[in-house]
């Protein structure tokens, strides 16, 4: 489960990576997908965007971006998550065996 678990942070990131907002490059180029953390039945990995100002460009819905725009990592997260379980179950299905 958490080889797909992270192809698919991996996957979120690069779509978000098309939407940010880029002047310098710096926000984009500071998007990070983490190590898989397991801990007993759960799986997590943790991404986003480390520029000191990413959660102000993330959140500002009234800045104008030539290039990108707010939401730019939550807009590909939530557009991913419907498919999610169908996605994981495969891999779910083979840790269950």
């Amino acid at each position: 489960m958490g080889r797909g678990l992270l192809e698919e942070a991996q996957d979120t990131m690069d779509a978000s990576r098309g939407e940010v907002p880029v002047d310098t490059g710096a926000l984009r180029d500071s998007g990070d997908v983490g190590s898989l953390n397991v801990s007993g039945s759960r799986a997590a990995v943790e991404f986003g965007y480390s520029a000191s100002y990413a959660v102000i460009v993330h959140e500002d819905m009234n800045n104008h971006h030539d290039d990108g725009g707010p939401k730019f990592l939550e807009g590909p997260t939530l557009a991913r998550a419907g498919g999610l379980g169908s996605r994981l179950a495969p891999d779910i299905k083979a840790v269950l065996r």
